[in-house]
C-alpha cells in the first residue's frame, strides 16, 4: 500500500506541439502543481517549464511560421479563458473580458491573424472572430444562436473549419469564406451523428474527419468539400480516436483504440496500407502532431502504469524516445496495477496481469 499522495504527485503531460523550426518541442504538464507550457529539445535532454503562473495553461498551438505561441488560462477555474501570446518567454494578453470565454480556434498558414470563438455576444452562444495579431483590431465574422467553435484554418488561407455542436453526441461541420463571410454546410445535418477532430488536407479540397455516420464505431473518412461526399478508409471495427494530417507531406497519423489500448498507424500518400508507428508505450493516445517536414511524430499518451507522458515517434526507423519527465517518478515499479480488457466474452476465472 502507498500513500495516496504518491499518486497525486503522479504529473498529467499532454498535447505536443512543434514550433516551426522543427529542433524542439512544446508540451503542457502540472510537474510545478499547475498545468504550464513546458519545452524540451527533440535530440533529448532535460525539459524545462516556460511559463509560470498561479493559473493554469488550457490550451496552446505554435505559430506555422515563428516561434510564438498562443496559449489559454482561465482564473480560479472559472473556465472564463483568455487569450495569451507567448514571445520572447513574455506572455501578452491578447483578450482581457473576465465574464466571457474565449476558445482559440487556429493561426492563419502566415500567422498574421488567429481566429477563435467567443461568448461575449451571448452566454448562452459562441460566435467567431479573427484578430489581426499585427495591429490588434478584432473583427466579428460569424454570429449565430448556437455553440460555434473553430477547428481550423485551410491551408490555401481562404475558409475556416467550423464545427457547430447540436448536442453532446451531435455536431455539424462547417466552412467559412474568410473574405466574403459566405457558410456553407457540409455534413448532412441530421442531428444524430459526430464529427470529431476535422483535419484540413494539404490541398484545402477536403477534410480528413472522425465520424460515426452510418456505423456504430468512430471510422476514418474523407469529406470532399466540392460534393460533400464522406468516404471511410480502410477502418477496423474499433473506435479511432486521435488524427492529424501532415501539412507538408500529407501523411495520415491516427491511433486505433484496440481493446482499450491505442495502436498509432501511419498513411502515407500513393500507399493504400497504414503502417504501425513501433516502440511507443502501452497505453491510450490523446494527441498527435506531426513536426515542420513530417519526419517526426509527436505523441501524447496516457500510459497504463506510468500516467501521462509525451514521446517523439519516427515511424519510418520505427523508433521512439520519451522527451517529458517520467509520469512514474513519484510510483515505484509495481505502484499501479497493470489493467486488463474484459469483453462479454472474458471468463469468471480470467485474472488481470499485475
Amino acid at each position: 500500500m502507498y500513500a495516496l499522495k504518491r499518486y497525486y504527485d503522479v504529473p498529467a503531460v499532454r498535447d505536443p506541439i512543434f514550433p516551426p523550426t522543427g529542433r524542439s518541442l512544446y508540451f503542457i504538464s502540472d510537474a510545478s502543481g499547475v498545468p504550464q507550457l513546458w519545452t524540451v529539445s527533440l535530440s533529448g535532454g532535460a525539459a524545462h517549464q516556460a511559463t509560470f503562473f498561479h493559473e493554469r495553461v488550457q490550451q496552446a498551438e505554435c505559430s506555422p511560421v515563428d516561434g510564438r505561441v498562443i496559449f489559454g488560462m482561465d482564473t480560479g477555474g472559472d473556465e472564463h479563458q483568455q487569450l495569451y501570446l507567448f514571445e520572447d518567454r513574455n506572455a501578452i494578453p491578447l483578450t482581457n473580458d473576465p465574464e466571457t470565454i474565449h476558445n482559440f480556434g487556429a493561426w492563419s498558414p502566415d500567422a498574421r491573424s488567429i481566429a477563435y470563438s467567443c461568448n461575449r455576444r451571448d452566454r448562452a452562444y459562441f460566435d467567431v472572430y479573427l484578430r489581426d495579431m499585427a495591429t490588434g483590431k478584432e473583427r466579428h465574422v460569424f454570429q449565430h444562436d448556437s455553440m460555434n467553435h473553430v477547428w481550423g484554418w485551410s491551408p490555401d488561407g481562404r475558409h475556416l473549419l467550423i464545427s457547430r455542436t447540436i448536442s453532446l453526441l451531435a455536431n455539424e461541420l462547417f466552412i467559412l469564406d474568410v473574405k466574403t463571410a459566405d457558410l456553407t454546410q457540409l455534413t448532412p445535418g441530421r442531428g444524430d451523428t459526430a464529427y470529431e477532430q476535422a483535419r484540413w488536407s494539404r490541398e484545402s479540397r477536403s477534410l480528413y474527419v472522425l465520424t460515426n455516420q452510418d456505423r456504430p464505431f468512430y471510422g476514418l473518412a474523407t469529406l470532399d468539400i466540392a460534393s460533400r461526399e464522406l468516404e471511410y478508409l480502410p477502418t477496423p471495427d474499433w473506435d479511432v480516436e486521435a488524427l492529424t494530417c501532415s501539412p507538408d507531406t500529407g501523411a495520415l497519423a491516427f491511433a486505433i483504440n484496440e481493446g482499450g489500448a491505442s495502436c498509432v498507424r501511419v498513411l502515407r500518400e500513393g500507399n493504400g496500407s497504414p503502417q504501425p508507428v513501433e516502440g511507443l508505450p502501452r497505453g491510450v493516445v490523446n494527441t498527435l502532431r506531426w513536426s515542420p517536414g513530417g519526419r517526426w511524430l509527436g505523441v501524447g499518451v496516457n500510459c497504463e502504469v506510468r500516467g501521462g507522458e509525451v514521446w517523439l515517434a519516427d515511424p519510418v526507423r520505427g523508433t521512439a524516445k520519451r522527451l517529458s519527465p517520467g509520469g512514474g517518478a513519484a510510483l515505484p515499479p509495481g505502484g499501479r496495477s497493470r489493467p486488463c480488457f474484459i469483453s462479454p466474452r472474458t471468463r469468471p476465472d480470467d485474472r488481470c496481469p499485475r
